[in-house]
């Protein structure tokens, strides 16, 4: 069985392991495939285990946002700002679709929404506040449901972010964001890039040391 490398955590070993045994590593000129898979999923994956630094509540919530994100998913309703928005003509019919998400469409001019791949309805937020607009009609017919939807998104086969939300409170409840601010601008570990800079169908030596912190 392949061993880990001794600079490899637990999760990137794994990771390393199986990618390896699966030969997802390997080059096939034949089918145009440069091991793209083995060396993307390694670099998530060690980019994930350094921001999580094995902590289960921002394990729980990094992985369920980025599951929205990278989908296209919302996390957060449509809202009322006109930008938000543009016409389109359905079956002859002119509508709003979202321009965040264009599963996302409105009929009564930005007050309700509409997912058309889930059939999930709600109220749309005020972009001022981020809250339900006021005075709108449920279209569930539920007003405490509509009360509640601050989070409500396009995901999986359910339609709603309550998911999403719950893992990212739990993890602000747990301290788990602590040192998170300015994620946007930091900088990726240098000791990723070499995992796509070379053939990785073989044995790799350990990747070198970043500067900041090991890789």
């Amino acid at each position: 069985m392949i061993q880990p490398r001794k600079s490899d955590s637990q999760m990137v070993g794994h990771a390393r392991r199986e990618l390896e045994m699966a030969n997802l590593f390997a080059v096939n000129k034949e089918n145009d495939y440069d091991g793209f898979i083995g060396k993307g999923v390694i670099a998530l994956v060690k980019l994930f285990d350094d921001w999580t630094k094995d902590d289960p509540a921002k394990m729980s919530a990094v992985q369920s946002v980025f599951n929205y994100v990278i989908k296209g998913d919302l996390l957060s309703p449509p809202t009322d700002d006109p930008e938000e928005w543009e016409e389109f003509e359905s079956d002859g019919i002119k509508v709003l679709r979202n321009k965040r998400n264009i599963m996302f469409i409105t009929r009564d001019d930005r007050k309700t929404w509409h997912n058309l791949r889930t059939e999930q309805k709600g109220i749309c937020n005020d972009h001022k506040t981020g809250k339900p607009l006021e005075g709108v009609e449920d279209p569930n017919g539920d007003q405490s449901e509509a009360n509640d939807q601050e989070s409500t998104a396009d995901a999986d086969d359910a339609g709603n972010g309550k998911d999403a939300e719950l893992a990212a409170t739990d993890s602000k409840d747990s301290g788990a964001t602590e040192g998170s601010q300015g994620v946007e601008a930091a900088e990726l570990d240098a000791g990723v890039e070499p995992e796509g800079s070379k053939d990785q169908s073989g044995p790799e030596e350990a990747a070198p040391k970043s500067k900041k912190r090991k890789a």
